[in-house]
């Protein structure tokens, strides 16, 4: 039987600027400023480099790599891929991308593709989107 792929899309209202958002949310090694499961992050390579590896570390001390794809400060938006970590997924491709709405305002979305691995695909999306949900929420508060 094979794995179906899931996907998970989250997109929040942030009530600041696009590019003050994008100085905190754009930096590939800053994850732990501003997700709360994450407590910090060692980056392999440079920010905007295809291949960087950032190992974060989450607050119950488990470990997660992830690797950037790509990384567009201009567009505001980058790409990675997890190669290993806790997480009951696998073949994991996400994009962050920022959207100026004007008046001071953007929007934060948040999106990936996956398999779920050991776990119900259900179960993995609600996972995943937690973590997502978790991450902008305090995105959005950071900037209240």
């Amino acid at each position: 039987m094979c794995a179906q792929t899931r996907h998970v899309s989250e997109n929040m209202a942030i009530p600041g600027p696009a590019t003050a958002v994008w100085a905190l949310l754009g930096d590939f090694n800053g994850l732990y400023r501003w997700h709360p499961a994450v407590v910090d992050s060692q980056l392999e390579g440079e920010r905007t480099q295809p291949g960087s590896l950032r190992t974060l570390t989450l607050a119950d001390g488990a470990k997660l790599q992830e690797a950037l794809i790509s990384l567009d400060d201009t567009n505001m938006h980058y790409r990675y891929r997890i190669t290993a970590g806790p997480l009951p997924i696998r073949e994991y491709e996400s994009e962050i991308a920022i959207t100026d709405d004007g008046n001071g305002h953007c929007t934060v979305s948040w999106q990936s593709s996956f398999q779920a691995n050991g776990v119900p695909a259900g179960d993995a999306e609600q996972i995943v989107r937690d973590i997502y949900r978790s991450g902008l929420q305090q995105l959005a508060a950071l900037f209240s």
